[in-house]
């Protein structure tokens, strides 16, 4: 995006929108609607609306086993989320990119076991490599109770890049568990959390298994 330079825009008006502009998905035009729907409401309803971000950056962590999103609990030793804690199939891990992954699997209810949350993709574009995501923590929990481990990474180039490098890791394992991959319902270059319920349980239900080179 290039340089507000309009002399006539307040700066506190251009700073809101160069700040909008950072959020992914959001076009100059967009943090300019952004921005003039935020002039027009009461001071009360910004308020809200920071404390409410100030709130996520404060007490939001992420859990040390599968890094979903959680709530800080001072009462509360361990940093584990209520999914692993749960009663869920322990024999399997659904790998994602984001914790929005997981919440649209979970409302398709169609998976019940762990997830592991990989915190992006490799992409050497954007300056993200192996050792800027969750994948040295994944390796070490597969252990002779996990079963399966089901790519649920985006249908990206880069999504695509990270299972491939993942699975070269599991298949120098000596546990080697079943490796699945969601099918191809999902289309190509799209993210996981756009879709529908009935594409995202075709895709789980007919997943393809990864067979280990020799």
């Amino acid at each position: 995006m290039e340089p507000i330079n309009n002399k006539i825009i307040p700066k506190p008006i251009k700073n809101l929108i160069l700040a909008f502009s950072g959020l992914p998905g959001i076009g100059p035009k967009t943090a300019q609607r952004l921005t003039y729907f935020v002039t027009q409401k009461s001071s009360e309803e910004i308020e809200t609306l920071s404390q409410a971000l100030i709130s996520v950056k404060n007490h939001i962590i992420l859990c040390e086993v599968c890094f979903y999103i959680m709530e800080t609990n001072p009462e509360k030793k361990s940093r584990i989320c209520l999914i692993c804690e749960g009663d869920r199939n322990q024999n399997q891990i659904c790998i994602v990119e984001n914790p929005l992954d997981v919440i649209v699997i979970e409302n398709s209810r169609i998976y019940d076991g762990l997830y592991h949350i990989l915190h992006g993709a490799i992409s050497p574009m954007n300056g993200l490599g192996p050792n800027n995501l969750k994948i040295d923590s994944l390796i070490k929990r597969i252990n002779n109770n996990i079963e399966e481990i089901i790519f649920a990474t985006n249908p990206t180039l880069e999504g695509e890049a990270t299972a491939m490098y993942i699975q070269e890791l599991i298949s120098e394992l000596k546990t080697k568990p079943t490796i699945t991959m969601l099918a191809r319902g999902l289309p190509t270059g799209a993210d996981l959390e756009y879709s529908d319920f009935s594409t995202l349980s075709n895709a789980f239900e007919n997943r393809s298994s990864f067979n280990y080179s020799e």
